[in-house]
């Protein structure tokens, strides 16, 4: 296997598995608390570089509020988006789009210094499942069904991927938080 950061996928997702409505709407997530404030910065501590798909970039840039990511190294991975599309209100973070495929990135962001890869965007994601390159998933379970319309985290496999329960925390706001670490054959 090539050198690559450790992957870290952290997610919220419905009681169904959904991490958007079927339009990529994402108006059902709630405030996670002081918990979810505390578990974001844990996350942010650990990693130092994120990997993120174009339609996750493009929801996130028109939030309105702090870049959430700052201090990390962003890759977003499109065809389409190049620097231009990066907003001006950006400019001192690093952010950089790439055509490369998921694995080609992680390379490249291991060659720049990344060890803790912070993952993000369906797309994404389930392209890194697919090629076995998630290490860790933290998934946040919000007691909402979005029904059969909602877009799904997990999408098909070719083999069974192991992971093991490394912890789970129940927050007063009344989500979950469940960790898995990947369990590979040595």
């Amino acid at each position: 296997m090539a050198q690559r950061p450790t992957t870290v996928v952290y997610i919220a997702t419905s009681l169904d598995g959904c991490i958007a409505r079927a339009d990529g709407g994402i108006d059902w997530l709630p405030d996670g608390g002081e918990q979810g404030i505390k578990s974001w910065n844990e996350l942010m501590e650990r990693c130092d570089c994120m990997l993120m798909g174009r339609k996750t970039f493009s929801t996130v840039i028109g939030f309105d509020c702090p870049w959430p990511y700052a201090g990390l190294k962003l890759t977003v991975l499109s065809s389409t988006l190049t620097a231009a599309d990066i907003p001006a209100r950006l400019a001192e973070h690093s952010i950089k789009i790439s055509s490369a495929g998921p694995e080609a990135a992680l390379r490249e962001m291991a060659a720049d210094g990344g060890k803790v890869c912070y993952v993000d965007g369906g797309s994404t994601i389930q392209s890194l499942l697919r090629d076995d390159r998630v290490d860790e998933l933290v998934v946040t379970t919000v007691p909402i069904l979005l029904g059969t319309q909602g877009a799904k985290l997990f999408g098909e496999l070719s083999e069974d991927l192991k992971f093991k329960h490394a912890g789970t925390e129940t927050w007063e706001s009344g989500l979950v938080k469940s960790t898995y670490r990947r369990v590979r054959d040595s």
